[in-house]
């Protein structure tokens, strides 16, 4: 579901990126997972390879780019929402906002996901669930128990 303020990503030389940065790869937004530079050649510029999973599809994506050259770094988010349901075709609905009741709908992809979110709540657990935000998508990142919640009686 999309959100509606959205931050400009920033742009920094490919020799600037590290692992665990969210940046564009292949018009993709993606995770560094890995990143291999070589020595300048012949032609005097030295190069970096980034390799990075999609956070939306989960895929390995790789490019390379000249480390003068620019990547674009992701502005992201990230917050935890209450869980009110799960769908059957694998939608989370989470609380927005306690005081007005709205909720959202974003989807889990993993089906070991969705069987632990499952059993969380047929065992009572009240549950959050970890959101990623970017480019105006949310993405579910994982769940927990929200051991700090106050059950009214």
């Amino acid at each position: 579901m999309a959100t509606t303020n959205i931050t400009p990503n920033l742009l920094i030389h490919a020799s600037d990126v590290h692992v665990g940065m969210y940046v564009i790869l292949k018009q993709k937004p993606c995770k560094v997972i890995e990143l291999t530079r070589s020595k300048a050649g012949k032609h005097g510029t030295s190069k970096i390879y980034i390799l990075g999973i999609d956070i939306i599809t989960r895929s390995n994506v790789e490019e390379i780019f000249n480390t003068e050259h620019n990547v674009e770094v992701l502005s992201i988010q990230f917050y935890d929402l209450t869980l009110v349901e799960i769908t059957m075709d694998g939608y989370v609905v989470l609380l927005v906002d306690d005081l007005s009741d709205s909720t959202k709908e974003v989807m889990v992809f993993d089906d070991n996901e969705r069987v632990k979110i499952r059993k969380m709540i047929d065992e009572g657990k009240q549950v959050k669930v970890h959101i990623l935000s970017t480019m105006g998508i949310d993405i579910y990142e994982s769940c927990f128990e929200d051991l700090f919640s106050s059950v009214a009686d």
